[in-house]
């Protein structure tokens, strides 16, 4: 807010602020924006009417409903790595295709990436996820223990708690599926940053630092996660319309915004046919891997 309502003195002694000049570039609508999302980045949108939380919860249903158990949400899930090519070169994925996912992968991979950490409480789609408290009060479970908690629990639980066991059973094969990408890509930047770095210790705390520095650069161009910084406006928005017009829109979100920068960023030939083919490859390999599941 300071940035947006400082003054600046022009050559002929005119007075602005910044608001005000950005205005003059891009139009009122670039204002809107810049308030909308102070406002979200500080929390305090308010929901547009007392029925929100019941809408909330429908859409919340409906998600759910589309992606429990589903085997074509399993199979497209791997296939957003072929983004991350365009900005990490394939051969370092090439390295590791067939790694176990595991949570010494994850582990290591939550502690230097913050992305990670933001992922695990989305889970594997935005709007399915945890609080911050949730999160925090560690009142969350890996896939790979929800199995075994369900297997175990099961038969002494009951009611609410039962259900909760049984969502987490039927969404950890979709979030095994994201983690194992997101895996890929971790060690596709920790092979990258080798090749750059021979010198470096490749167990060291600093090499780990950076090899983070450099997955949530790749993550924040090419996949998705919940954040106030990577949804668009209208997915922000508190309106129950906008909200099921958005529903599991966040990918093509992503894909046209790649393709946008790939067209009018300041990027050679190589990385604009990089980036294009990228979401191309991704778009290509998940529909063919959708279409098994749906044959079958």
């Amino acid at each position: 807010k300071r940035l947006m309502n400082h003054k600046v003195i022009g050559d002929d002694g005119t007075t602005n602020t910044i608001r005000a000049l950005i205005g003059q570039k891009y139009g009122q609508a670039s204002q809107d924006y810049m308030t909308q999302l102070l406002k979200d980045l500080n929390g305090s949108t308010q929901s547009d009417n007392r029925a929100s939380g019941f809408t909330d919860k429908l859409i919340g249903a409906f998600k759910r409903g589309a992606v429990l158990a589903s085997a074509s949400v399993v199979l497209q899930q791997p296939t957003a790595a072929a983004r991350a090519m365009a900005y990490s070169p394939p051969k370092y994925f090439a390295q590791n295709p067939f790694y176990r996912p595991g949570k010494g992968t994850w582990d290591e991979l939550t502690k230097y990436s913050g992305t990670a950490v933001i992922k695990d409480m989305g889970k594997f789609d935005v709007g399915l996820g945890m609080t911050a408290r949730q999160y925090i009060a560690d009142e969350h479970l890996a896939p790979w223990e929800a199995y075994r908690r369900l297997k175990a629990e099961s038969k002494t639980e009951a009611g609410k708690a039962a259900y909760k066991r049984a969502v987490d059973w039927l969404t950890a094969a979709p979030g095994m599926a994201d983690q194992w990408t997101w895996g890929l890509i971790w060690k596709a930047v920790k092979a990258e940053q080798a090749a750059m770095n021979p010198r470096m210790d490749h167990n060291s705390e600093e090499f780990l630092q950076l090899c983070g520095e450099r997955f949530d650069d790749v993550i924040d161009h090419t996949q998705v996660y919940d954040s106030v910084l990577t949804r668009s406006n209208l997915m922000r928005s508190t309106n129950a319309l906008h909200k099921m017009a958005t529903s599991f829109m966040s990918e093509p979100t992503l894909s046209i915004n790649m393709l946008y920068d790939a067209l009018a960023g300041n990027h050679s030939k190589g990385k604009r046919a990089a980036i294009i083919g990228g979401v191309i490859a991704s778009q290509v390999l998940a529909g063919a891997l959708a279409a098994l599941a749906q044959a079958w």
